[in-house]
């Protein structure tokens, strides 16, 4: 129970979601920052089953991998917060941090899939994330009874199960939005657009005065695949099954996938369309 409710305030302070890693075979150390560079040992794995008993005074090293490497500030800080009050409160407990930045987490998480996992792990609820290491055999599925009361909202959890088993618990809600500069708007005399079709239709005179539309951070891939499943989301509702099915197929032609691909190529090419023309061609793909 102890080691549940360790796992669970981790979880409400980080960015992704953590889950319980099996543990592996190699030996461990860590350095004075409490980030450590190793694999966790079966013995941890074993020990952190009984963390958090402070009444027998067996002392336990709990292993946690995380992808906020900023510990000063935002959710870093409150994930550091939590984990030096639960020590404090738990002064048998030593709890040890690794952090990496997204793309070095993904990798390394990759080689630890192999090599041993820690204690508890970041990761994403996504199957093209999730599949691949539930395939390895690297996680320890949570039992969901006992988090019924804990106020997830409907569908949140559905993410990080498979076959039925649930292997994490989601964080926080993450929101996606667009900035835009009031002043150019001002300036140009431009209207704040209401609608998707408004703003792709606000692309032309702002490539007329010189300016880029929209400007996305997509080097690291991802931010442009959370846009397109937000396009799938608006089309669909709920594409979590459809992804599934295309996965498991090898099978993308839905027409949600179809639709979703189709917007973003025509948001990548505006100016080029006229306002009605891709009006109506929203229209069509709804």
């Amino acid at each position: 129970m102890r080691k549940k409710l360790l796992s669970v305030a981790l979880a409400t302070a980080m960015l992704a979601t953590m889950v319980t890693g099996c543990g592996g075979d190699s030996s461990t150390s860590s350095n004075s920052s409490s980030n450590t560079d190793n694999n966790a040992t079966e013995a941890k794995k074993d020990a952190s089953d009984d963390a958090g008993s402070s009444s027998d005074g067996g002392e336990v090293t709990l292993k946690v991998f995380s992808n906020l490497p900023d510990r000063n500030n935002g959710q870093g800080l409150v994930e550091q917060m939590i984990i030096d009050e639960y020590m404090a409160e738990n002064p048998n407990v030593k709890i040890e941090v690794e952090t990496l930045d997204e793309e070095a987490y993904k990798t390394k998480f990759k080689a630890y899939s192999m090599d041993g996992m820690p204690d508890v792990v970041s990761i994403w609820g996504q199957p093209s994330f999730l599949d691949e290491v539930l395939e390895a055999g690297v996680l320890e599925p949570l039992n969901e009874a006992d988090y019924a009361d804990y106020g997830f909202l409907d569908g949140s959890l559905e993410g990080f199960k498979k076959d039925g088993k649930l292997y994490g618990l989601p964080r926080n809600t993450d929101v996606a939005v667009f900035y835009y500069n009031q002043k150019l708007f001002d300036d140009n005399g431009w209207s704040v657009p209401e609608t998707y079709d408004d703003l792709l239709a606000l692309a032309g005179p702002i490539k007329e005065a010189g300016l880029t539309p929209v400007a996305m951070d997509g080097g690291d891939g991802w931010p442009m695949a959370v846009y397109l499943s937000d396009l799938m989301f608006k089309i669909t509702g709920d594409y979590h099954q459809i992804a599934l099915d295309a996965l498991a197929k090898g099978d993308f032609s839905d027409p949600a996938f179809t639709q979703a691909t189709q917007l973003l190529k025509d948001a990548q090419q505006m100016p080029d369309y006229s306002r009605m023309d891709m009006i109506h061609r929203i229209m069509e793909l709804q």
